[in-house]
């Protein structure tokens, strides 16, 4: 067990050991901090909030305005007292002068809503109207203002991000992805029509429900658990091993900081995770995932420096949202690809069909003619001719697909590349990005072995060439040179 004290407030924590290095937050004063070793003092991330005063309202009956304005009342639910505000004021959160209750005022739609409630049950009540009747109201009225509220920010929040995605698809370098990314939904929803008609006649429900079953999937892929899972395909681990929490922790909060200061959108609980592999590397994964290679972290020949340099690297693809455009185009792609591995059954199935009905016919005939089994043969081998050539089309056609989506990714790829880039760039971290590329493709070409293997090799191959991203960073006005390093 670890045993520790917030550094804030002093709280007393007992956490399992594999919590070594996570970052928690205080249940007490909220302070985030990273989970120390036994006896140390906890490395704090960031501050409690500061807690905000809320006004009483008082003061909001205080405020001096024109005698003629339309004012608004509410009924506190636990005291039964009146508050007067403005329509303006609707939505703040107040103080109750004699409970001290915190209450959030209705917004003046909810407070019409609640008058028409209120007239609706006086004329079918007689207009006898009790005092509980009346505090149960305010409070469902507060649950019902409440809840529109989170759905307008989880709304407002949704909006944004599509947002962001469009403009990132509008950007150059970006607009044949970004037809691809159409092309990917719409063949995907195409798909997913064409096996819901087997069990739905109504051509227009199946479109829709097409539709709706490719959002459900894509939302899955894009929640908590689908980066997961997608942590998990790519062999991300957490980091388990005290010395290398200890040392990648740091670096990575340091960085992360400091990129949220050029981007204020990075989410705030971006993760670092280990990947297995010798090969000096690091990748962004999802949304919020970033994971470096054991051989990165523990290459004593690479400096903080260059690590900070690489983790900037990364956390301006999560910056540009390049993670989550290749998340929605592989929602569409594990459809597709379904969906041809399905045709190419068929097509396999269909071949033995033709041949077995060409040596029907061919039987037939030679039977009918007095002629020997030659005719069954040829029938045969005519039928299983033309079915391999249907094959022979479908896997030429599947071929050609996904050689184009391909080639649109990765020319995708590589402007996102330059734009990393030039994130780390604009972090300060140009010279040193360029030093360790300059150092890792002379390691990668000196040794093979020590090069990246299966799904990082992948990655590596999408990349542009060593000098092409060195002399982008120099354009930028980086000074680093090969023979004078960072």
């Amino acid at each position: 067990m670890l045993a520790f004290r917030c550094p804030i407030c002093n709280e007393y924590f007992e956490l399992e050991d594999d919590f070594l290095g996570q970052k928690v937050q205080c249940c007490t004063c909220n302070a985030k901090f990273l989970v120390p070793v036994n006896g140390e003092t906890p490395v704090l991330v960031s501050p409690p909030p500061q807690a905000e005063t809320i006004p009483s309202s008082d003061d909001l009956n205080n405020q001096e305005v024109p005698d003629n304005t339309a004012k608004l009342e509410f009924t506190c639910n636990v005291c039964d007292n009146i508050i007067t505000y403005l329509p303006e004021q609707a939505g703040s959160t107040v103080k109750c002068p004699v409970c001290d209750e915190t209450i959030t005022l209705p917004m003046n739609s909810e407070q019409q809503f609640e008058q028409s409630s209120s007239a609706m049950e006086n004329v079918s009540a007689g207009g006898s109207q009790n005092h509980d009747t009346g505090a149960g109201r305010s409070s469902f009225q507060n649950n019902i203002a409440s809840t529109i509220g989170n759905l307008k920010a989880s709304s407002s929040s949704a909006t944004s991000y599509i947002g962001n995605i469009f403009d990132v698809l509008l950007q150059k370098g970006h607009r044949l992805l970004g037809v691809y990314v159409i092309i990917n939904a719409c063949f995907s929803i195409l798909i997913l029509t064409l096996f819901l008609s087997f069990f739905c006649k109504n051509m227009i429900i199946a479109p829709i429900l097409g539709f709706v079953l490719y959002i459900a999937w894509l939302a899955l892929a894009l929640s908590p658990l689908g980066e997961t899972y997608l942590r998990f395909d790519t062999g991300c681990k957490k980091i388990k091993r005290k010395e290398d929490a200890e040392f990648i922790t740091p670096i990575f909060i340091k960085t992360l900081n400091e990129a949220k200061k050029l981007d204020p959108t990075l989410p705030d609980d971006v993760s670092i995770f280990v990947n297995d592999s010798d090969a000096p590397n690091a990748f962004a994964v999802g949304r919020k995932s970033v994971c470096v290679t054991k051989g990165l972290i523990r290459n004593t020949n690479i400096s903080e420096e260059h690590i900070e340099a690489v983790l900037a690297h990364e956390l301006g693809h999560l910056s540009h949202k390049d993670t989550d455009i290749l998340l929605l185009l592989n929602v569409g792609n594990v459809i597709q690809n379904m969906f041809f591995k399905v045709l190419n059954f068929f097509a396999v199935v269909l071949t033995w069909i033709l041949g077995l009905i060409g040596v029907i016919f061919g039987s037939a005939l030679s039977s009918s003619n007095n002629n020997s089994n030659g005719a069954a043969d040829a029938g045969g081998g005519l039928g299983v001719g033309i079915g391999k050539l249907l094959h022979w089309i479908l896997n030429k056609i599947t071929a050609l697909y996904w050689y184009l989506a391909h080639l649109c990714m990765m020319r995708a790829s590589r402007n996102d590349e330059f734009k990393a880039d030039e994130f780390a760039f604009n972090l300060g971290k140009g010279n040193h990005l360029c030093s360790f590329l300059d150092w890792l493709e002379q390691l990668y070409s000196a040794d093979t072995d020590q090069g990246p293997q299966g799904f990082l090799a992948f990655l590596e191959s999408s990349h542009p060439p060593t000098d092409d991203r060195i002399a982008h960073m120099q354009e930028m006005g980086a000074t680093y040179s090969q023979n004078k390093r960072a």
